[in-house]
Order: C-alpha cells, then sequence, then structure tokens
C-alpha cells in the first residue's frame, strides 16, 4: 500500500456551529475513506471527529485579542508541520494561515467594506466590527497577493470574480459550492412540520408568514429593510396581517434589536416572532411560506439554501452567490432593498401579482412556483468536489518538489459544475 496522502485544516473553529467549516467537517469522514490522514489545528472541534487534534487553548480570553494571538500561534504551527511533512497539504481560510495550498473563501471582507456604505443606521457597535472587517481585509490582501501556490475555493461564481481581481494566480480559483443536509432540509420534512409548527407559533391559515433565518449581522443581512417593508404593506393591506420569522440569534443582540423595535415599530410584538438559537431550523422554516433575506452581501448563504431545500420561495436581493440558486418567477423573485419598493413588492408576492402568479389558498404556495436548490451541493456531491481539488493540489505540489531545472507544469483547473 501506497503512502497515505496528509492534509492539516487549520482554523479557530473546526465545528458544525462554524458556517465556513461546516461543509468541511461533513466531509471529513470522506476524506479518510479516500485515504487521507487528517491533522486540525484548531482552539475547538466537535468531538468525535476521527482527526489528529493539535489544540491551540486561547491563552488571552478577550475575543479581538484572542483571535490576533491565534493566528501568530497557527502560523507557527503551521510552519512546525510543513518541517516534519514538506508533502502535506495545508487547508486554510485567506490568511488563515498565510500560504494555503488549498484556501476555502467564503466572504470576502474589502467588498463588504465596498458595500457597507449603502447601509444606512449603522450604530457605533457595527461601526466597530468595520474596524476589524479592514483588518482582516489588509490581512487577506497580503495572502491574495503573496500566495502563488494557493487553489482558491470561492463558494459562488460571483466571489470567484471578484477574487480574480486580487490574487496573484487567477487560473487557480474554482468554484466550490456551499452544500446543504439534504436529510433535514427537504420537501418531506416541510410536509411533516408545518401543521404542528404553525398551530405553536399561533400562525392562522390565512396568515403569510416570511422566514428570515440569521445568527447574527441582521443589519447586513436585511433585517432592518425587511421589518419596515412589512410594516409599510400592514398598514397599506392590514387584512393581509403578514408575519415575520427570524430564526436563530443569541439573546444579547436580539435584545438589542427588540429594544430598538420598541421604539421603530409600536405593535412589532404582533406580528414578529423571534425563536432564538434552534438546533432545528428546519421546523420553523416549515412553517413559514417564503424566505425573505434582503441582505446587502453574501456570498452563497447557506440559510437561502436550506430554505429553499424546504420548498420555500426565496425573496432575496441580487448579492454576490444569489446567481447560485435563485431564478426570478421560478423559485423567487428578485427583491429590492428600498424598504417603500420592497413592500410592493411583498403585496404583488400576497395578492399574486407577482411573476410567481396567484396564491393557492390552501398551502398558500404561487402558482407557477417550482422548489429549486440551485447548484448547491448535498453532502456526498461535496466531499467528491473537495477530494478532487485536494487531488489537484497534492499532484501539483509533488511536481513542484520533485521538478529539477525548469519548472515542472502543474495541472490546469477547470471550475466545478
Amino acid at each position: 500500500m501506497g503512502e497515505r496522502r496528509r492534509l492539516c485544516i487549520v482554523d479557530p473553529r473546526v465545528n458544525l456551529d462554524s458556517p465556513t467549516m461546516k461543509h468541511l467537517v461533513h466531509a471529513i469522514p470522506a476524506l479518510i475513506d479516500g485515504g487521507w490522514l487528517v491533522t486540525v489545528i484548531a482552539e475547538d472541534i466537535d468531538p468525535g471527529l476521527p482527526v489528529e487534534f493539535r489544540c491551540l487553548k486561547p491563552r488571552i480570553q478577550m475575543p479581538i485579542l484572542g483571535g490576533f494571538e491565534f493566528l501568530s500561534r497557527a502560523q507557527k504551527s503551521v510552519r512546525e508541520f510543513r518541517v516534519r511533512h514538506p508533502e502535506a497539504i495545508i487547508l486554510g481560510t485567506p490568511s488563515i494561515p498565510y500560504g494555503a495550498d488549498v484556501s476555502a473563501v467564503h466572504f470576502l471582507q474589502h467588498i463588504w467594506l465596498r458595500l457597507a456604505r449603502k447601509v444606512p443606521g449603522m450604530n457605533w457597535r457595527e461601526r466597530a466590527w468595520l474596524l476589524l472587517a479592514a483588518i482582516d481585509a489588509r490581512r487577506a490582501r497580503r495572502d491574495f497577493s503573496s500566495n502563488r501556490r494557493a487553489i482558491w475555493l470561492p463558494v459562488s461564481e460571483s466571489i470567484a470574480r471578484e477574487l480574480r481581481k486580487v490574487v496573484a494566480t487567477p487560473e487557480k480559483v474554482c468554484v466550490l459550492p456551499n452544500s446543504f443536509d439534504e436529510s433535514r432540509f427537504n420537501l418531506d420534512i416541510a410536509d411533516y412540520f408545518r401543521g404542528p409548527k404553525r398551530a405553536e407559533l399561533n400562525f392562522g391559515a390565512k396568515n403569510i408568514v416570511f422566514a428570515f433565518l440569521c445568527q447574527g449581522h441582521h443589519r447586513r443581512k436585511g433585517f432592518w429593510v425587511a421589518t419596515e417593508a412589512l410594516a409599510r404593506l400592514r398598514k397599506k393591506k392590514p387584512d393581509y396581517d403578514p408575519r415575520f420569522l427570524v430564526i436563530g440569534g443569541i439573546p444579547s443582540t436580539l435584545g438589542r434589536l427588540k429594544q430598538s423595535l420598541s421604539r421603530k415599530v409600536g405593535d412589532w410584538r404582533d406580528w414578529i416572532h423571534f425563536t432564538g438559537m434552534t438546533e432545528c431550523p428546519e421546523e420553523y422554516l416549515a412553517a413559514a411560506d417564503a424566505f425573505l433575506l434582503p441582505s446587502y452581501f453574501e456570498a452563497f448563504c447557506l440559510a437561502e439554501i436550506e430554505a429553499a431545500g424546504m420548498g420555500l420561495p426565496l425573496l432575496l436581493t441580487p448579492h454576490h452567490g444569489v446567481e447560485m440558486i435563485l431564478e426570478h418567477g421560478r423559485n423567487g423573485l428578485t427583491i429590492d432593498w428600498d424598504p417603500s419598493v420592497l413592500s410592493n413588492q411583498l403585496l404583488d408576492f400576497i395578492s399574486g401579482a407577482s411573476p410567481l402568479g396567484p396564491l393557492d389558498p390552501i398551502n398558500l404556495r404561487p402558482r407557477d412556483f417550482e422548489p429549486s436548490v440551485g447548484r448547491a451541493l448535498n453532502r456526498s456531491q461535496y466531499s467528491s468536489a473537495l477530494l478532487a481539488f485536494l487531488e489537484v493540489a497534492y499532484e501539483n505540489k509533488a511536481t513542484r518538489r520533485g521538478g529539477s531545472g525548469r519548472r515542472a507544469k502543474e495541472r490546469r483547473f477547470r471550475i466545478f459544475g
């Protein structure tokens, strides 16, 4: 039997709570079955993962300073790992660590900083996070410009186009779409939970329920745009009585949102329901009639994929990544960031005047709606695609290490999908 190939994954959290790492965590068993020895350098991983875990326990408990400290220690640990295993493939995210062989790109801070100028109403806390985003963007730019070995794996075509403008080797930018758990997010699950969950949440048979799924960054994801649009709609057509189901969010964040709502929207408790953090978002999505996310910036939003898997019409702004899943007039609608325009679009949706057609009076689904998850991958497809990219990275590294005289030619790349 030949020598097994080594992979080293680097990230502060390699667990299912991390939106950027959960796809990889699900793929690890398939990587091991494919002959890879997997090492993880992280502060925390999911228990039971069959990997060698090199734990970098936090020495600084302050979140921001602790993050910078992790980057420094992780870089040192990767250098030591490379000395012992020069043939190994290092997989990370932009600048975590610098010079990775494969880098998964789930977000581009420099694009978000550009778009954030258009977002109204940011408070001091949100502007402070923009300062941290600027630091992250500067660090990532250094990696983009200096790392010539990496295969860059953005999650969408639009992020790939942005990435090719800044990396040293744009020919090594290859799309690897996000994945979802098709065993949890599917039409059968939606049918099973719809009736009981709507009864639990006191949604009537004629209440049109718009779901919004978000763990944080509510302003970036358009929470206030959606809230203002729905408030306008309720004043314009009070007989429709739409509801807003906000899934996810930690208590402190939701507490601040509720305080702001009490100042801005006096009757919000009559039509907005916060679920808080939940391990079963699919149950709440089942209770909804459409998924509303007027986000300013995404890469390829996992919440959109999960909502689509549950058979919900997608009401999405034309942000990055939307091209991977939304077909206007088929599985959803392109909506506007302006609350006054959006309220009219929601009115068209409810009244049946949108390109999706009239709503069925029983199941509240538009007549011309066709469920689709677009180019999202299931778990098996993601694992197979990732394995293929790792094989290319390994062969190219072996070519570089074994070449003498003039540099050997690396394998060419193609966009996945």
